[in-house]
């Protein structure tokens, strides 16, 4: 009998009704963390600016937008470029809190993590 991952652990103890995603592989957690991340700034900024900024992460950065997820603080330093210092930090925040929703994991607000430091956390080992 294989032993509970920790995001199984949270998924099955904090089940509220929510959608629980279970990431059991480093691509099907890279691909709901991809799906996040598209949602909230789509949410946030709109369609022309998300994909403006993925045709600059690829021009400037030579970032596809399947590979963002490993390039998370690039991401984000083109967030805080482009919107500013507090608007990057807060949708940096609506990502992470966004992630730990669908992870079913209890979502800490701490002003000094960065959308890396909180990937880094909820990720499978």
């Amino acid at each position: 009998m294989r032993q509970r991952t920790v995001l199984e652990q949270y998924s099955s103890d904090n089940a509220k009704g929510a959608t629980m995603v279970f990431c059991e592989t480093t691509e099907n957690f890279h691909a709901m963390l991809k799906g996040t991340i598209d949602e909230v700034i789509i949410g946030v900024l709109g369609v022309r600016v998300h994909a403006a900024l993925f045709q600059y992460l690829d021009q400037k950065y030579s970032v596809k937008s399947e590979r963002v997820t490993d390039n998370l603080i690039v991401l984000c330093e083109l967030l805080e470029n482009t919107v500013g210092s507090a608007a990057s930090g807060t949708i940096e925040r609506l990502i992470a809190r966004k992630i730990y929703e669908k992870l079913s994991i209890p979502f800490d607000l701490d002003h000094n993590c960065r959308l890396s430091d909180y990937v880094e956390v909820s990720k499978p080992s």
